[in-house]
């Protein structure tokens, strides 16, 4: 065998792997403001996710992401993690933009200690393997994307400048989303899911459409 070409179990294995998001939905009332500044920033002439990713993406915060061949197995730990996370206070307090090649501008969720808590619980449960280094503790930017590849930040500025923030949010559901694609191919974003590198990772949030949730049983709580 090659040295570094990797067998037909390997390859295999690879091919199996799926891509899941564990997402937090927020209460209707900052559900419609997050949309009103998707709406502005659409009419000012930067697209929004709700442009770019589709009718079904909704305003969340992603606790992890993780490229596993079943879920499943987590699933009873996940269950306990989230068991009580309706009702948790959150806080949208400003607009922040990653520095990276598509420069994603979003709404910053303040960190504090019942969400850290939170997010470190569902890792310990879906036990670390696979997940993507940006989503792991100690690296995690909790935050509400607004649009992607912005080139006028100035734009966003105005638009988000008229939101009247902080928003004081309420967290309503927790969700798990199989993200499109397989892992190592296309999934419809236009860019491999493992390509390396900040911009790879915050550019494939998690995309609703063309996405589909698990059974019921499994990711509503």
């Amino acid at each position: 065998m090659l040295k570094g070409v990797p067998d037909s179990e390997e390859v295999g294995h690879a091919r199996d792997l799926e891509t899941f998001a564990i997402v937090l939905y927020f209460d209707k009332y900052t559900e419609r403001r997050v949309r009103q500044v998707w709406a502005a920033l659409d009419l000012n002439g930067v697209p929004s996710v709700a442009s770019s990713h589709g009718v079904g993406y909704r305003p969340h915060l992603t606790l992890a992401i993780i490229e596993v061949p079943q879920l499943e197995r987590s699933a009873e730990a996940l269950r306990t993690s989230l068991a009580g996370v309706a009702g948790l206070p959150v806080t949208l307090t400003s607009l922040g933009f990653f520095l990276t090649g598509v420069s994603p501008a979003y709404l910053a969720v303040t960190p504090t200690s019942r969400l850290l808590s939170l997010h470190e619980q569902v890792h310990e449960a879906l036990g670390g393997a696979g997940s993507w280094d940006y989503y792991r503790p100690g690296a995690w930017v909790p935050h509400c994307t607004l649009a992607m590849g912005v080139t006028s930040p100035t734009a966003v500025a105005e638009v988000v400048g008229e939101a009247a923030l902080p928003i004081h949010a309420r967290v309503s559901a927790a969700d798990v989303v199989l993200l499109p694609g397989r892992s190592g191919s296309d999934n419809g974003a236009g860019f491999p899911q493992q390509a390396t590198g900040a911009e790879a990772r915050h550019r494939a949030g998690p995309r609703h459409r063309g996405g589909r949730r698990l059974s019921d049983t499994l990711v509503r709580w």
